[in-house]
């Protein structure tokens, strides 16, 4: 009875690590997520400030072209 009890504390204490084990992975990759979902915003405001520069220089260059 005595080593089904150890087995028992010993799978219990396993279980317990795996607990947090998988809240940390789960914390970080939240995390992660976070800031990736961040770094894509960013890059996405600097294409986008890009792409208004290039489109108010065609639309000056088409103005210039049509006079």
């Amino acid at each position: 009875m005595v080593e089904v009890a150890g087995v028992k504390d010993l799978s219990d204490k396993t279980v317990q690590k795996l607990i947090k084990d998988v809240k940390d992975t789960a914390h970080d990759s939240a995390e992660r997520a976070h800031f990736l979902s961040r770094y894509i915003d960013e890059e996405v405001v600097k294409v986008g400030g890009k792409v208004t520069k290039q489109v108010e220089n065609i639309k000056t260059l088409c103005a210039k072209l049509t006079e």
